[in-house]
């Protein structure tokens, strides 16, 4: 796998994020290569609320969605999520994420929908 990301600060409440990954991998005897474009945009709405908009989309999709390692191959998703700071110390913080994500199944090929609401750990 290689990759590279470029981060793109505003100003401090809005951050921008877009990037691209390769993948090679074999199955049964073939080489497989996947491509991913990557984009993410977050905005701090104030002290204890953040809103994250993010999405994947995986180049060349359908010719690799049959192989057996589908799994581990990336898969193209979207969504959004609000991030609510429930705790700040100096050594970490929690959050509360709520959000939905949009992905596709490539052992069914359809678009999934599901829902995120769950705590998250930042260590610092």
């Amino acid at each position: 796998m290689a990759g590279g990301r470029l981060v793109y600060h505003l100003n401090k409440q809005l951050t921008i994020r877009i990037g691209g990954n390769a993948y090679q991998y074999r199955s049964n005897g073939r080489m497989f290569n996947d491509f991913t474009l990557n984009a993410d945009l977050t905005y701090r709405l104030n002290n204890w609320l953040t809103a994250y908009v993010y999405g994947q989309y995986r180049l060349n999709c359908t010719p690799n969605s049959g192989v057996q390692g589908f799994p581990l191959s990336p898969q193209s998703h979207y969504g959004a999520l609000f991030r609510i700071n429930l705790l700040e110390k100096k050594e970490y913080g929690i959050d509360l994420n709520l959000g939905t994500d949009r992905s596709y199944n490539a052992a069914t090929r359809q678009w999934e929908n599901t829902y995120r609401v769950g705590p998250a750990i930042r260590l610092k």
